[in-house]
């Protein structure tokens, strides 16, 4: 019986320190930048943190209720926030933390779910994948996925657009051009679209840019502060022909130019989740239970130049303070944890009133209103 009041006992303690953070104890805060950091949470608000105290400076109400995604606009100076239900979407100003919108395409007997959605840099329309739910007598009758164009003015959908694949996707990788111009769809090959008619006017092979006989590069295209607009600097992989070895490396893909401004070969092939900081600085997590790692890359030299095992939590995701001294872990509870990126040593714990339900956005001073 003590023997199992013990283990009770133990349980509930190790259970208090990984709902705490990477550590039970914490430090005093060290200061991260002069940004903002910005989490929707389940208390309905998205919570507004100052980078130099790492305190919660102000909460922005949502009318739609919990979130599930907050997006930036273009020239980061909106939310596009979906809620809970992925019926509804909400736009917040950053600067005034008012709503000044909120559209849904449901109507009736019909429920239209938003699974992802691409927002203009002018913000007239954007693309949406959606999915249909028509409540019938007896059943619910599921559509298939549909992409379609939305209005964002008239709030309506102006047409359903085909595939660019030619199947449907939750996730598509589409995005405009930061002149609006061009949207692009990243699938084997990147397919350059106008984005006022539709009409597919190129296609570029990127997965074979690489030196002949190095394979086919795989490449995610996806968004960071530190980007200059139109490029994307990310992990990839690739297999090598004559040895049959999963190889990865980091690369940086302009695309307005069509061109691989520079990649390296890093080594073997390692599950990472990237994320991009400042000063020429990427980081990778290796999230795997008992085996928890950093990474650090230097994107000039291309290279790893750090990579040591860290205390991790069953769940992380990974963003870099805006003066890059140190990098932000959470997800999946209402702390975020400061880590050390050259040497993966905890720093201090965030706490929070409530548990977070999105992506952490950081926004680095000066950034907001100046992209576009």
């Amino acid at each position: 019986m003590k023997s199992s009041v013990r283990a009770v006992r133990l349980v509930a303690v190790l259970g208090l320190a990984c709902a705490g953070g990477l550590r039970a104890q914490s430090t005093s805060y060290p200061g991260s930048g002069n940004g903002r950091m910005y989490l929707g949470t389940f208390d309905k608000d998205v919570y507004v943190l100052s980078e130099a105290t790492g305190r919660v400076v102000d909460k922005i109400p949502l009318r739609t209720g919990i979130p599930r995604s907050i997006t930036l606009n273009h020239d980061k100076t909106r939310f596009y926030v979906l809620n809970v239900d992925r019926e509804r979407v909400e736009v917040v100003d950053i600067a005034s933390k008012k709503t000044l919108d909120v559209f849904t395409m449901s109507e009736g007997n019909e429920k239209v779910r938003i699974w992802s959605f691409e927002v203009s840099p002018d913000e007239t329309k954007a693309i949406f994948v959606i999915r249909r739910y028509r409540r019938l007598a007896d059943h619910w009758d599921v559509g298939d996925l549909e992409l379609v164009l939305y209005d964002l003015k008239a709030h309506e959908i102006a047409r359903t657009l085909p595939w660019p694949g030619g199947e449907e996707e939750f996730f598509p990788s589409l995005f405009f051009s930061p002149d609006g111009r061009w949207l692009y769809y990243a699938g084997d090959e990147i397919k350059v679209f106008d984005a006022k008619t539709f009409e597919e006017l190129d296609q570029w092979d990127y997965g074979r840019t690489l030196d002949e006989g190095m394979g086919v590069l795989h490449f995610r295209f996806s968004g960071s502060p530190y980007d200059p607009d139109g490029s994307y600097t990310n992990l990839f992989r690739t297999t090598d022909p004559a040895t049959g070895r999963d190889l990865m490396g980091i690369a940086r893909v302009d695309l307005a130019d069509r061109r691989l401004v520079s990649f390296a070969v890093t080594g073997p092939a390692s599950g990472l989740r990237f994320t991009l900081g400042p000063h020429g600085r990427g980081y990778g997590l290796h999230n795997e239970v008992g085996d928890y790692q950093l990474w650090t890359f230097d994107l000039e030299s291309g290279r790893v130049t750090n990579r040591t095992s860290i205390q991790g939590r069953p769940r992380m995701r990974l963003e870099a303070s805006s003066n890059g001294k140190y990098l932000y872990v959470w997800q999946a509870g209402n702390t975020i944890d400061l880590l050390n990126p050259k040497t993966g040593e905890y720093v201090h714990t965030i706490q929070l009133d409530a548990d977070g339900t999105t992506g952490l956005v950081v926004i680095p001073a000066g950034r907001s209103g100046t992209s576009r």
